[in-house]
């Protein structure tokens, strides 16, 4: 059989990527990296059901939470309640603030658009931690979720963070920046 060069390469990778994560990526000192990372509806989805209970009963109050993404800058928050015996669809549009204060505030801030009684309503049910509501401002914890998934490292990195959202589609236009050091390895790849 044939040497697997994919399957060896992507041990290095991985390897690198621990090592310098592990000593705060002096290899890479000084790099600069910007992305647009899009996000699906389908994307937003799955992110959006991960560790949740697959049993309705251990969900608390919120059975169902989804972030519909509509058009440009407007999303909706659409929600169903239990109450009592019943469930209770809510749907809350909201405008996006694009810019992301990180690594001050790593939080999404949106504006309640869809009037009414929403803010009342949405202060009701037992929303997920990561989301805060106060009167018609909502706001996103990113650095929550960040940190809940590993990913807390990434937060002193990012020097520009936007959030656009087109129809069905949220970009995420990304600027990490690793600071100069002194103390950079040798050059070695890891073994």
């Amino acid at each position: 059989m044939g040497t697997d060069v994919g399957g060896a390469v992507a041990g290095v990778l991985a390897r690198l990527y621990e090592r310098e994560k592990a000593t705060g990526f002096p290899s890479l000192s000084g790099a600069v990296v910007e992305a647009r990372v899009p996000l699906t509806q389908a994307v937003v989805d799955d992110l959006l059901l991960a560790g949740r209970p697959a049993d309705p009963a251990k969900r608390g109050a919120v059975q169902r939470l989804r972030l519909l993404l509509l058009d440009t800058d407007r999303i909706a928050l659409e929600i169903t309640v239990r109450a009592f015996l019943f469930n209770v669809p809510l749907r809350f549009e909201a405008t996006v603030h694009p810019e992301v204060r990180v690594p001050s505030d790593p939080r999404l801030h949106l504006t309640l658009t869809s009037g009414g009684l929403s803010e009342l309503a949405l202060n009701l049910p037992q929303l997920p931690d990561w989301i805060q509501v106060e009167g018609r401002q909502v706001a996103l914890d990113l650095g929550l979720l960040l940190r809940r998934g590993g990913l807390d490292w990434l937060i002193p990195l990012v020097r520009v963070c936007r959030a656009n959202v087109r129809p069905g589609v949220l970009y995420w236009d990304l600027a990490l920046q690793i600071d100069d050091r002194k103390d950079t390895t040798d050059g070695e790849l890891p073994r």
